[in-house]
């Protein structure tokens, strides 16, 4: 699904600097006030916990993949963000990109695999 981690700093070099702007589906969605990179994460200690341990074990990246694969919705607002923040790069603030989203953000099966 094209899910990254997304490292610690923003493409400029600067650090990223996260703001909490939801809570879903037992973790929080958080978005860098800076370049408006996100990132999922659990909310609860031991979730917490269990991600650490599954990145330590399988790499940042990897681990933070498998975690999402045991919450599907979560997985798919990551892809989504994470896919309309690629396109925002390529395409700006124009009326292709506003349909793009609307377009994504309604896709209920997003996850699924495509043979277009």
């Amino acid at each position: 699904m094209g899910i990254e981690w997304i490292g610690s700093y923003c493409p400029d070099g600067q650090p990223h600097f996260f703001v909490g702007r939801n809570n879903f589906g037992g973790g929080a969605i958080l978005i860098c006030t800076k370049c408006k990179k996100s990132i999922w994460l659990p909310i609860v200690i031991n979730e917490a916990a269990r991600l650490d341990s599954m990145i330590d074990r399988s790499g940042t990246t990897q681990g933070y993949c498998k975690y999402l694969d045991m919450n599907r919705d979560a997985k798919m607002l990551v892809a989504k963000l994470q896919d309309l923040w690629r396109a925002k790069q390529r395409m700006g603030n124009n009326e292709d990109f506003v349909k793009l989203v609307i377009t994504v953000m309604e896709d209920k099966e997003y996850d699924r695999v495509r043979a277009d």
